[in-house]
Formats: structure tokens, C-alpha cells, sequence
């Protein structure tokens, strides 16, 4: 494989290198998923349940950032599948719930080694303390900002 030739104008900005590392890990999660024969954002959408129980699929979206078309198209697989539930909200039935199954929750527990694995494959030029440290400053620069009050 030859290397791609990016200017240093781009090269040397770390949006840039942070664009083309999400490409590269977005690679290494599909092939996993691809192996398991579900989409890769099974893995996020099944962990937010799980951990939170029922939620909207608005709400899912907003805190997984997905596009709330790009979700339903998700959901729908998922239900078709067999690894979640989607229901009318009964406080609001204009929403819809979506809720882990057995199924999803198991598919979930054996998604996880090749989610650790595609980390190790990501990070693999990293030492133990470069990994951490690299979390860290990723965990400083995804959160946004919150307005003050009044301002």
C-alpha cells in the first residue's frame, strides 16, 4: 500500500490527524461488527440502553450524536434482528422506545472482546501510559462547552 501524499498545511493540524484517526478506528469497528453480521452501531446504541434502560430514540440519538433518520434506519435493523424492542412511549405516543432484549444484551457481552481488540489494534503503537494519556485528552476536547447561565 503507498502512502497518501497530505500536505503539511493539513497534516500538521490536529483536527485533521483527529478526522483520520476516527476514519481509521471506524474501519477496524466495522470489520469487527462485519465479522458478527451487525451493523457497527449496533455496539453504541445496544451499550446506551443498557446502561440507561428504555430511552427514546431521540434521546439515544442526541447522546450517541446520530442523526435521528440515521437512527431509526439503525433501530429498525436492530428490531429486525432481534436486539431491541421499539415500542409507543406510554407518557407520549408520539415517541417511540427503544429497549435492549435478551438477545441484544448477550450480542452486546460478545461485542465487547472485539471492541477491546480494536482498541488494541488502534492504539497499538502506544504504550500503556501514552493510551491513558491519550484518552485523557480526547475526554478534554469531545466535551463541549456549556453556556453560563444568563450570558
Amino acid at each position: 500500500m503507498t502512502e497518501r501524499e497530505i500536505p503539511e498545511r493539513l497534516s500538521s493540524l490536529p483536527s485533521w490527524l483527529l478526522v483520520e484517526a476516527a476514519a481509521r478506528a471506524a474501519r477496524i469497528v466495522a470489520e469487527r461488527t462485519a465479522q458478527n453480521g451487525v451493523p457497527k452501531a449496533a455496539y453504541p446504541i445496544l451499550a446506551v440502553l443498557q446502561a440507561a434502560g428504555p430511552l427514546s430514540q431521540a434521546e439515544v440519538g442526541r447522546r450517541l450524536r446520530i442523526d435521528r433518520k440515521d437512527l431509526s434506519g439503525h433501530s429498525t435493523r436492530l428490531e429486525q434482528l432481534g436486539f431491541v424492542t421499539r415500542r409507543a412511549d406510554p407518557g407520549d405516543a408520539r415517541r417511540n422506545l427503544l429497549e435492549n432484549t435478551s438477545e441484544g444484551s448477550a450480542l452486546l457481552e460478545r461485542l465487547d472482546p472485539d471492541f477491546v481488540a480494536a482498541q488494541d489494534e488502534l492504539l497499538a503503537r502506544l504504550s500503556t501510559a501514552e493510551r491513558r494519556t491519550l484518552r485523557n485528552l480526547l475526554e478534554l476536547i469531545t466535551v463541549e462547552d456549556v453556556p453560563e447561565e444568563g450570558i
